[in-house]
């Protein structure tokens, strides 16, 4: 976690228009900083643990049930859907209305797509429709 952590922490502190660029230049050229530099593989390493952990349990689950009933499936999916909208609600709630108020996310990143197209994620449709809501 502390991996996760300190990578994307690095990651928004080299976009900030402050930031000097021969420093970071001199930071990623030494070679324990490559640890930080492949943070990202650590978020795809902790998405392939959490899916096969719930893989495994989800198996031991229906072999228990000796295949697992129709309404076993419909509670499964249920209770993906509440347990994963919650916080997703939070995080489109908090970037759609407080992020606009940072001056630098103001200049970089367009926040009112969140504030106007929430509600797609939340529903977990997102991926589907016009994509160019301004075109």
């Amino acid at each position: 976690m502390v991996w996760v952590i300190v990578g994307h922490s690095y990651m928004i502190v080299t976009g900030l228009p402050s930031m000097n660029a021969a420093a970071t230049l001199e930071w990623m050229s030494q070679p324990g900083f490559r640890i930080i530099l492949n943070a990202t593989q650590s978020v795809d390493s902790f998405f392939m643990i959490g899916g096969i952990l719930l893989s495994y349990l989800t198996l031991k689950e229906v072999t228990k049930q000796r295949g697992g009933s129709f309404t076993f499936w419909i509670m499964y999916y249920v209770h993906r859907y509440i347990r994963l909208t919650g916080p997703l609600a939070g995080v489109v709630m908090i970037y759609g209305s407080l992020v606009k108020f940072l001056p630098y996310i103001q200049e970089k990143w367009d926040v009112s797509a969140c504030a106007e197209m929430g509600w797609r994620n939340i529903l977990y449709s997102n991926n589907y429709g016009n994509a160019n809501r301004n075109k």
